[in-house]
C-alpha cells in the first residue's frame, strides 16, 4: 500500500489539484485540466481531471457474476433480426418474452460508446412499444480495453434502465458483456489475453450480470478458422475464474461509485447519447434512418484506423512492437483468407489492414537494412523508431554502423534505411540515389529526391503500402 498522506495536510480533490498544478507547472486549474485533456473516438473527450456533477446509485447492479456462454443461441435476437430482413419490423416476431438486444454488432463495427447507447435507448424503445409479451431484456455489450470508458458504459446504459423502470412499466433487463473482436489481432494473438483480461475487469467493475470472455484467436474465426483450440477455451475461462474468485471484484457493491472520474464519464455518455436518440427520433428515429445511422458509425470507425495508421494510437504486434518471427498460418495451422466482411454494420478492426499488408509478404525473401551514421548513443531513440517503423511488415530490420555512403552501398539489402543526425546528412548522404532499392531517411529536415521520409506524426501505414507497391 502505497501511504500520500504526507503530500497532502489534508487529503481531497482541492489539495490535490494544487500539488497536480505545481507538479505540471500550471498557471492555474484551467490550464491543469487542458494539459489532462484527451481526445476521444467515443462520442466524449476522456480528461484524467475530472470532477463528477453527481453520483450514479445503482439500485440493480449485481452482487455476484455469471460466466456466458453463446447467448445468441438461446435468445431472439432483436437487432440481427432487423439487419437480416433488411429493417423491415414486419417481418418479427412479436410474441417474443425475451428479447436480446445485441449491440456488440455495432461496437465491432467501430461505434463510438455514445452511438451504442443512443442505439441501445432506440431498441429498448422498440420492445416496449411492439413486445407487448416481453418480461425480459438481456442487453448484449461489446467491452474493450479502454477501462474507464467500458466502465462507464456499463454504468450508463444501467442507469438509463432504472431510469425508464422508474417512470413506466418496462421489462427486466440483463446485461451481458462479451470481449470485443474489433481490438483483436491476428498477428501477435497473445496479445488479445492481456486485452481481454483488462476488458473483463472492467466489465466486472461496470457491472454486468453475465461476462462472455472470447478465446484469443476468436477472430480467426472470420476467416477460416473452424474452432478455436483447447488452450485459448481454458485461458478464457481462466481469465473469469481468476478475477472472480481470487481479485475480489464482487466484494464490493459498485466498487467505482463516488469515484470522480468514473461518475463523469458515466454522466458524459448518459447525457450524450440521450441527445444523439433525441436528435434521431425528432426525425423518424434511428431504426428508420439505418443506412444514415451505419454512415455515421463508418466515420468513427474510419477515424480509428487512421489513428493506428499514424500510430497516434498503438496497437502492440500491429503498428509498433512487432514479433517478426511469426506469420498467420504458423499462428493458426490454417492458411486463412483475409477479406473485408460487407453489410451495413462489419466488423471493422483497426489492426485489418496492417494485417492484409503483412500477409501478402509472407514467404517472400526480403533484407532489410538501418544503416547508421554517428554516435549510437546519440541516435540509440531514432534508431529504435526506424526499426519498429519497418518491421511492421514482418521482416526484421539488421543494423550496421557505417562512416561514410560508401561503405552503407556495399550492405545488399532490399530496403534501406539511413539514420544520422539531422545535420549530418548532407555530409552522410552523398551521390546517386540508387533507384534499384527502396531508400528511406529517418527525420524530416533533411530530404532527397527518390528517398522517403519518415517521423513520428507520418501516415505510417501509406508509406508501408507504397513500399509494398514497389518491391
Amino acid at each position: 500500500m502505497i501511504d500520500i498522506s504526507r503530500f497532502f495536510d489534508i487529503p481531497s480533490l482541492e489539495a490535490w489539484q494544487q500539488e497536480a498544478i505545481k507538479t505540471l507547472k500550471c498557471e492555474n486549474s484551467e490550464e491543469l485540466a487542458a494539459k489532462l485533456q484527451k481526445k476521444s473516438f467515443e462520442g466524449v473527450d476522456f480528461c484524467a481531471y475530472e470532477v463528477k456533477t453527481k453520483d450514479h446509485f445503482l439500485r440493480s447492479f449485481p452482487t455476484k457474476r455469471t460466466l456466458s456462454n453463446n447467448i445468441e443461441l438461446r435468445v431472439y435476437d432483436l437487432f440481427n433480426q432487423l439487419m437480416l430482413n433488411s429493417f423491415d419490423q414486419n417481418q418479427l416476431d412479436f410474441n417474443q418474452t425475451t428479447v436480446l438486444l445485441n449491440i456488440s454488432i455495432l461496437h465491432n463495427a467501430g461505434a463510438s460508446i455514445v452511438q451504442e447507447i443512443a442505439m441501445s435507448l432506440s431498441l429498448m424503445e422498440f420492445v416496449k412499444n411492439n413486445f407487448f409479451k416481453c418480461e425480459k431484456i438481456e442487453l448484449q455489450v461489446s467491452v474493450d480495453s479502454l477501462y474507464f470508458n467500458n466502465i462507464a458504459k456499463l454504468r450508463s446504459l444501467r442507469f438509463i434502465y432504472e431510469s425508464l423502470a422508474s417512470q413506466m412499466d418496462f421489462p427486466e433487463l440483463k446485461i451481458t458483456s462479451v470481449s470485443s473482436l474489433r481490438e483483436q489481432t491476428l498477428y501477435d494473438p497473445w496479445m488479445n489475453m492481456l486485452r481481454q483480461t483488462s476488458s473483463t475487469a472492467a466489465a466486472f467493475i461496470g457491472g454486468a450480470d453475465e461476462i462472455r470472455i472470447l478465446p484469443y484467436d476468436e477472430v480467426a474465426k472470420l476467416y477460416g478458422l473452424e474452432r478455436s483450440n483447447d488452450v485459448a477455451v481454458r485461458q478464457s475461462e481462466n481469465v473469469f475464474h481468476i478475477l472472480n474468485e481470487e481479485s475480489f471484484l464482487t466484494q464490493v457493491k459498485d466498487p467505482s461509485y463516488g469515484s470522480h472520474l468514473i461518475e463523469a464519464l458515466t454522466e458524459k455518455f448518459t447525457k450524450e447519447g440521450f441527445e444523439l436518440f433525441k436528435k434521431y427520433n425528432d426525425d423518424a428515429g434511428i431504426l428508420n434512418q439505418i443506412k444514415k445511422f451505419s454512415h455515421q458509425v463508418e466515420l468513427v470507425a474510419q477515424k480509428r484506423c487512421n489513428a493506428v495508421a499514424s500510430t497516434q494510437k498503438v496497437v502492440s504486434g500491429i503498428n509498433l512492437f512487432t514479433n517478426t518471427s511469426e506469420s498467420l498460418e504458423n499462428n493458426f495451422k490454417v492458411k486463412l483468407k483475409l477479406n473485408s466482411n460487407e453489410g451495413l454494420f462489419p466488423v471493422r478492426r483497426v489492426s485489418f489492414d496492417y494485417e492484409l499488408l503483412r500477409q501478402s509478404l509472407e514467404g517472400k525473401e526480403l533484407l532489410i537494412s538501418i544503416l547508421v551514421y554517428g554516435k549510437e548513443s546519440q541516435l540509440s531513440a531514432r534508431i529504435m523508431f526506424c526499426a519498429n517503423f519497418i518491421e511492421s511488415l514482418g521482416y526484421e530490420a539488421k543494423i550496421h554502423f557505417v562512416t561514410n555512403k560508401a561503405e552503407a552501398n556495399e550492405v545488399k539489402a532490399n530496403i534501406k534505411i539511413y539514420c544520422s543526425l539531422d545535420q549530418d546528412y548532407k555530409d552522410f548522404l552523398t551521390g546517386e540515389v540508387n533507384k534499384d532499392i527502396i531508400e528511406l531517411i529517418a527525420g524530416k529536415s533533411f530530404k532527397q529526391e527518390g528517398m522517403i521520409n519518415i517521423f513520428n506524426g507520418i501516415d505510417k501505414f501509406s508509406v508501408l503500402k507504397s513500399i509494398v507497391g514497389r518491391l
